[in-house]
């Protein structure tokens, strides 16, 4: 019985550890999505064809907040793998949930992370993320079938 409360205690602690490591842009970058996820997308049906007005900013702070994040990711020395997928799991351990392509409804969405070298000494990050035109076809071709 000791050793297993030894052996959860060291399990419980790892797992304190592991979440402390979390970055803050990854905290900062999740809370932005749900932000944007609570907005939604405008009614095309209806004409609107300009995102509500608080949409601009968060995009722009998304992208400081998923900038800092790779960066922190590339110089973490510790950092050993797949850059993309461990900022994948930085977002999803600071509680971003990636929902299916399928189900987008709202601004935010992050569909890829690409990495590349064009040329020596340089190093290229960019998000993919579906532009809201994109969400609203997905959305209406959803509602068509249905």
């Amino acid at each position: 019985m000791e050793g297993l409360l030894c052996f959860a205690t060291i399990i419980f602690t790892c797992i304190q550890v592991e979440g402390q490591r979390v970055s803050p842009f990854a905290k900062d970058a999740a809370q932005t999505i749900r932000e944007l996820r609570a907005i939604g997308l405008p009614d095309f049906d209806d004409g609107q064809n300009e995102p509500p007005a608080r949409v601009p900013g968060l995009l722009r702070q998304l992208n400081q907040q998923l900038r800092g994040l790779i960066t922190d990711t590339l110089t973490d020395p510790s950092h050993h793998g797949i850059a993309s997928e461990k900022i994948f799991a930085q977002l999803r351990a600071a509680g971003w949930e990636e929902i299916p392509s399928n189900k987008w409804n709202a601004y935010g969405e992050i569909n890829r992370i690409s990495l590349s070298t064009p040329s020596e000494g340089l190093l290229v990050a960019s998000t993919v993320r579906p532009s809201c035109r994109r969400l609203a076809l997905q959305n209406f071709a959803a509602r068509t079938i249905a």
